[in-house]
Order: structure tokens, then C-alpha cells, then sequence
């Protein structure tokens, strides 16, 4: 395309304006084509979409960031209890200006989780592993693990064995491991102060996050091992070969293993399909551990991201003499996304036939009154069980607790639950908990049109007795901090640092 402009020059002045006509002229050109074949934006996402390259236009983001501000404010049932309204409206007008330009739905959702992080709530946030289900025909993944010891990522597994264990990770196909933790670090949540734990949670994280930048059927990994560099190129499997290792489909939830007369008992999760099996499972551990007494018991609760809390307190009950009381108020907020409204039909008429009959003040009883309370409704309703469990077995032996950075939720507030009875020392790292509990029962929707995975709490657990409600993390009694020379012992090295501990 050619333009002719004729312009009489009558002076200097004239000439110069003439240039800067042909000049604006030629930018605007330049800002037409660039928009004729720039990738265009779309106004929702499929499970086909590529959360990396397809882009979300700022209305289309805006308006489901308008859908999650409605939904905390309906959902939440103490939205500032570690922040203010202030805080969070500013947070969320930084975050409305963030979308005036078209994003990747990767990039939109790092938008989301630093708005939702200015609530120091663990169970509201956005989780990076939904997105592993878009484009899962194409989809592969390369399992690894790492451990920060010393301020340096240290490999604890490699797929293949390839790169060896207590290696020092320094980059991944050219990109340096810092740099993926700061991504990692993006979708870490922090209940409360836990800012020691959440750094736990982003090199727990990393690893699902290189496998979202980085979907592709080889990795380039350089690491130091004796003061030498070296790389290696590792095969990246199909996502669904490696599925049962990702999720640990294969690992037993509950293991006890006796060495050197100590006992190891390892719960995974509190969150199992038969609760009945988890039950008998411990009872016949512990009829074992009260019939052959170890020297000492180590609970192993690392990783354990939480669960059902009637599991929680089944556990509790075996270190304590049956029938001794455990007090926890629940803050209930009314909504269609509680946890009332979530039950079938089955369960809803089960719980109401139940409510019915139990005692006026029972928590059963109070919960049914949350029940039927419109919308919007607040409630405190205290729960107040008796610890037994079905053998009314009492092991009174000597104990530990050991927990990491991933020990959450319901196994945070065990932790919390140990400390204030002085059961027996917390050794670990921080908690992602507080003294005074966290919030629980996430709900989890699809935003209309980014198809973004959000969860929000839909009730908090304050325990009971405490001095006041706090938003400082749960500590250790005694930190356990891997050594240079413990780097290929690292999961074992915990354990054996407890056995040979002795206190001052």
C-alpha cells in the first residue's frame, strides 16, 4: 500500500510538521495490522483451551471477577477475620485493573489467587492442578520432588532415578529453578502468619507448575553434585501413565513401622472413602502398639493435608483416657454452597430424622437450627464430642508428633490440639494452621466464563480453650532443619533425628 501525501512546504516549520504527519500516519498503520493478526480474545474456556496461549478478554475477566467478590462475600463465613474490608476491596480494584488487557486463563488465575491471598485463608484459593485436565489427550507429565535445604532445591525424587537424590537443582530447560518458584510461590495459600509453611507449600508445588509451563515430550535438567554441573535429558510420560504415582493411589494411608523399639505411625490423609476402615484400621494398630508398648510412638502427620474432622478426633481419642471432652466452636455462614446444602437427598433426610431427635442444646440440634435459617444467615454453633473410640483403648505411652509446611486443615488443628494437652513434643517445621484453628469445608465452582477451579471456606474452626483468637502459625517445639550431609536421607532423616533426641 502506498500513500502520497502533497504538501506545500512554505518554511522550516512547515517541513517538520510534514514529517510528523507521515509519522503518525505510519503508526497507525502499524496499529491496524497489528490488531487485523493479533490472536484474538475469547469470551469463555473449554477444557480444550490452552491455558497458556488462548487469551481471555478483560471484559470476559472482569466479569468473573466480579462473580467471585459476589460469591466470598455470600459464601465466606468470616471473610476478615485475618484482614479488613479495606484490604480486600483494594485488593480486588488491583486486580480488576490487571484485566484491561487480554490474559492467558494461566496468567488470569495468578490475578485471582492475589486477590483470594489477601484473606490468609488456606481453603479459599485456586489450585493449579485443575488445570492439568485441560488438553489431557496431550497432556504429559514428569514426576519429580524437591526438598529446600540450605536456600538450594535439592532433588528427593526424579522420575527414572536419572538425577541423583540430594542433587542441587539449578534450572529446567534453561529456565532457572528460582524462577519456577516464584511462579510455584503465585498459588501457594497461608492460613494466617504461616509464611515458613506456605514456602513448603510452593516447593511442593513446583514441580505441577514446570509441568504446566513446560508441556512437552523431553526436559532438559542441570543440577551440581560434588562441586560439578551436570544435565541430563529426562522423557516426559503421557499424564495418565504416571497418574497413580502423581496422586499416590499407591501408597497405604495408614502404615506403623517399629524401628530400634520406636514406632512410626504414618496417616496421609484425613480424607478416605470408608471412614469405617480407617477406623478399624487403627484400632487394631493400636491394640497392637498397647499390647507390645513401643519406647516411643512418632506420629507422622507430614503432608497430610487434612480431611474429615470426626477422623481427626478419632484419632485424638486414643491419647487420651476415654470420655475426656474435646471443645471446638464452628462458624457456620447459610448459603446454597454450605455443606447442608451439599448433601443428596439420602443424606439431607438422614440428617434431619437425626437433628429431630437429638437433645435441644446437642450440636446436632443447633446445627439443624443453622439448617433452617434463611440465606446469609451467621451462626457459632459449639461442638463438644466425647473422645472415644470403639475398643476405649487409652495408649498412655510416650509420643511425638512430627509435621511439615503441607500439614493442614484438620491435621493442623490436631497439631494445635496435641500442643494444648502437652501429649508430647511437635518436632517439624511450621504449620499451615493457627493456635486458634482454621477454616475447613471448602466448596469448589467453575467462574462462568474462564472456567477458572475456585474453592472458598464455607466454615471456620475456632478452638476452644483458647486465650484468644490468633492469627500466628503453629510452631514446632523442636525444628527438625536437614543438614548438607542428611541430603539423601532427607525423608528418612526426620525419623532418626527423633529417636535420638534428647531433651535438655
Amino acid at each position: 500500500m502506498q500513500i502520497k501525501i502533497n504538501i506545500r512546504l512554505k518554511d522550516e516549520g512547515d517541513f517538520y510538521f510534514c514529517i510528523q504527519m507521515k509519522l503518525v500516519l505510519f503508526l497507525t498503520f502499524l496499529l491496524f495490522f497489528a490488531e487485523l493478526f493479533s490472536q484474538p480474545c475469547h469470551e469463555s474456556t473449554d477444557l480444550k483451551t490452552d491455558i497458556l496461549r488462548d487469551r481471555l478478554c478483560p471484559e470476559t475477566m472482569r466479569t468473573d471477577l466480579s462473580e467471585l467478590y459476589e460469591k466470598l462475600q455470600k459464601i465466606h463465613p468470616d471473610l476478615y477475620r485475618y484482614t479488613n474490608k479495606y484490604r480486600v476491596d483494594a485488593a480486588y480494584q488491583r486486580a480488576f485493573k490487571r484485566c484491561n488487557v487480554s490474559l492467558s486463563t494461566y496468567a488470569f488465575s495468578t490475578v485471582l489467587m492475589e486477590f483470594l491471598s489477601e484473606l490468609k485463608d488456606s481453603h479459599t484459593s485456586v489450585s493449579p492442578y485443575d488445570f492439568m485436565w485441560n488438553n489431557l489427550l496431550k497432556r504429559r507429565y514428569l514426576p519429580f520432588t524437591l526438598a529446600l535445604v540450605d536456600n538450594q532445591f535439592v532433588i528427593t525424587k526424579s522420575w527414572g532415578n536419572k538425577i541423583p537424590v540430594g542433587a542441587e537443582l539449578l534450572s529446567i530447560n534453561g529456565k532457572s529453578i528460582n524462577s519456577i518458584y516464584k511462579e510455584a510461590k503465585q498459588f501457594s495459600p497461608m492460613e494466617g502468619r504461616s509464611t515458613k509453611a506456605q514456602t513448603e507449600i510452593a516447593v511442593n508445588l513446583l514441580p505441577m507448575v514446570t509441568n504446566l509451563l513446560m508441556n512437552r515430550a523431553q526436559h532438559t535438567f542441570s543440577w551440581v553434585e560434588s562441586k560439578d554441573t551436570l544435565s541430563a535429558t529426562l522423557s516426559s510420560p503421557p499424564l495418565w501413565s504416571v497418574w497413580k504415582e502423581l496422586s499416590g493411589e499407591n501408597q497405604n494411608n495408614i502404615t506403623l513401622v517399629r524401628t530400634n523399639g520406636h514406632a512410626t505411625l504414618t496417616i496421609r490423609s484425613f480424607s478416605v472413602n470408608h471412614a469405617g476402615a480407617f477406623r478399624k484400621q487403627l484400632d487394631d494398630i493400636f491394640s497392637a502398639l498397647i499390647a507390645n508398648p513401643p519406647k516411643q510412638l512418632i506420629i507422622d502427620l507430614r503432608d497430610n493435608t487434612g480431611g474429615y474432622i470426626l477422623l481427626q478426633e478419632y484419632l485424638m481419642s486414643f491419647f487420651v483416657p476415654q470420655g475426656t471432652k474435646y471443645k471446638a466452636n464452628y462458624i457456620y455462614k447459610r448459603s446454597e454452597y454450605d455443606r447442608f446444602s451439599q448433601l443428596s437427598s439420602f443424606q439431607r433426610w438422614k440428617f434431619v430424622n437425626s437433628a429431630k431427635k437429638a437433645p435441644l442444646n446437642s450440636t446436632l440440634a443447633n446445627e439443624y437450627r443453622f439448617y433452617k435459617s434463611p440465606l446469609g444467615s451467621l451462626d457459632t454453633v459449639l461442638n463438644a464430642p466425647t473422645l472415644k473410640n470403639n475398643k476405649n483403648l487409652y495408649f498412655s505411652g510416650r509420643c511425638a508428633l512430627l509435621v511439615n509446611g503441607m500439614t493442614m486443615s484438620a491435621a493442623a488443628n490436631f497439631t494445635a490440639w496435641f500442643k494444648s494437652t502437652k501429649r508430647g513434643l511437635v518436632f517439624g517445621s511450621q504449620v499451615s494452621g493457627t493456635n486458634g484453628g482454621t477454616f475447613a469445608n471448602p466448596t469448589e465452582f467453575f467462574l462462568e466464563h474462564s472456567g477458572v477451579s475456585i474453592s472458598i471456606s464455607t466454615m471456620k474452626v475456632d478452638l476452644v480453650p483458647t486465650e484468644k483468637q490468633t492469627i500466628e502459625a503453629i510452631l514446632p517445639d523442636v525444628w527438625i532443619i536437614p543438614e548438607k550431609t542428611n541430603r539423601k536421607q532427607l525423608d528418612d532423616f526426620p525419623i532418626q533425628f527423633i529417636m535420638n533426641y534428647k531433651a535438655e
